[in-house]
């Protein structure tokens, strides 16, 4: 399955294209912290999923990076987005651009849903 169709999988499914509402019906837990330059990472610990975003993102990144962030945890399960520095930079190129189309359809959704409420 292509990345667009996964994520209008995951839109029917749960009924919204709200990446922060996904995220909570895939259990996902969200945390906002300090994280220095990093934007965002997906990890796993102990099986528990968690996304760590940037508290001093303005809301359209924190949006941009949450979306991109399940993306790697829709797509990616099994690699935590922390270790892809030690990673090939080819390998985590090609993670990062399938994550950052995911996030690209994602947020593409959810915005045309948002003005369609006004």
């Amino acid at each position: 399955m292509g990345i667009e169709n996964k994520v209008l999988s995951l839109v029917r499914k749960f009924g919204t294209s709200n990446p922060y509402k996904i995220a909570k019906e895939l259990d996902i837990n969200l945390l906002e912290a300090n994280l220095g330059e990093v934007k965002g990472y997906f990890t796993k610990i102990r099986r528990i999923k968690f996304i760590f975003i940037n508290e001093n993102l303005s809301k359209n990144e924190k949006l941009f990076t949450m979306a991109h962030e399940l993306g790697h945890a829709v797509l990616h399960y099994n690699t935590s987005t922390p270790h892809l520095l030690s990673m090939k930079y080819r390998y985590t190129s090609k993670i990062e651009s399938e994550a950052d189309e995911f996030a690209t359809v994602l947020a593409d959704l959810y915005l045309k849903e948002s003005m369609e409420m006004y």
